[in-house]
This record gives C-alpha cells, structure tokens and sequence, in this order.
C-alpha cells in the first residue's frame, strides 16, 4: 500500500512537472527581436556638458540601429531597413542601419524617428523614438552667492546651448546691463568683465546677452 502511495506521488509530480512545461514556455522563446535606436545632433554645447545634445533648426541628426534577437546582434547586411522622419520615408536599403537628416528651418516641434526592418525571419520589427526639438539659448554663468554681484570687476560668462554651430567663435555675442550695450562681437565674447564699481551693494543690474550666426551673416 505504501509503495502504491508513493508511485502515485512519483506520477502526479511527473505531471505536474510535464503540465507547467506545456503551459510557461521559455523566455527564449517569448523574446521577440527589438530595436535598438540610437542619435546625436550637430548642434553646439558647452565644453563639459554631459546632457543630452538636443537638435534645432539647421542641426544634422545622425542614427543608427541594431537588432537584439535571443540577446545577439542580429546580422542586417541583407536585410531591407527603411527610415522615417515624422511619417515621411528618408532613406532605405539592405543592410541601412544607419542614417542622417538635417532639421528643417521651419521646425518647432519634437520628431519621430522610425526604423522598420522587413522580412527578418518573416516578420516586420519596427521602432520609433522622439527626437526633441530645443530652440536655442544661452544661460549666463553669474559664479557669485545667489547670483548677486557685488560692486567691483564682475566676471560674467555666456553659456551658448543647441545652436546651430561647430565652434563658439561662430557666435557673435552682444552684451547689455540697463539697457547699454556693455560688449559685443569680440573674439571672447561669452566673457563679460562687467565694472560695478562705482555702484552700491544690493543694486539691481539688468543683464542679457543676444547671439548672431555668423555664418548666416
């Protein structure tokens, strides 16, 4: 009797065991290929700047893809890649992984970038990521305790961000506090030595700066 006790255990285990094979399969077989995106833009930023370098008008954005199947990357050099920027096909091929487009001048909103590879394994893998619009700026360093200046030779810099530029010499900077134009076009610029000397501690000083493309000049 305990022998037959225990052979039904030994059968209703090997069920078990048979039963969950049947219904979880494996998460090899659950992994579908996915679509990896990848993109930098040509715009400008500050020496040092480990953010994300956002694109604006005039930029050129550069992508690239690859595709992870069973956790390898996937061999496309005779696969058919197609790319899309905001629904409209920019470029396609075997083996296309990767691509380029410049930002259009009328641009003012965020994009999607779409790749879709065809016919890998006999299905469709497709992927779109928002490439953000960032119109450009510029953020004035101010080193001092709350950003307060104080009445002597301030040292001021000009931090230029998502211009469409290579190099910041391309920029011509104008500098005004109140309303007079306190520097402009020079060779540096973004550095300002604004003299408060002759004023009181606690003054209030109205400071910007504007930038021109030079080469759009």
């Amino acid at each position: 009797m305990a022998a037959f006790k225990k052979l039904l255990l030994i059968t209703a285990a090997l069920f078990l065991v048979i039963y969950l094979s049947a219904k979880l399969p494996t998460a090899v077989s659950q992994t579908k290929p996915e679509i990896i995106i990848s993109w930098q833009s040509s715009s400008y930023a500050p020496p040092g700047f480990i953010g994300k370098i956002l694109p604006t008008r005039g930029s050129k954005v550069s992508a690239a893809l690859m595709l992870i199947d069973s956790g390898r990357i996937a061999d496309l050099s005779k696969t058919e890649i197609r790319w899309f920027v905001n629904g409209e096909l920019k470029k396609s091929g075997l083996g296309a992984t990767q691509t380029a487009f410049t930002v259009p001048i009328t641009m003012n909103s965020d994009m999607n970038l779409k790749a879709s590879v065809l016919n890998y394994k006999n299905q469709i893998a497709e992927k779109i990521v928002r490439v953000p619009f960032a119109p450009p700026e510029i953020v004035i360093d101010a080193p001092y305790p709350e950003k307060k200046l104080e009445p002597k030779i301030n040292s001021l810099r000009a931090l230029p961000f998502f211009f469409n530029i290579e190099r910041l010499s391309q920029l011509s900077l104008t500098w005004t506090a109140n309303g007079l134009v306190a520097q402009t076009g020079d060779d540096d610029s973004n550095i300002l030595e604004l003299d408060l000397s002759a004023g009181r501690s606690g003054d209030a000083v109205d400071l910007s700066v504007t930038a021109t493309n030079r080469l759009n000049q």
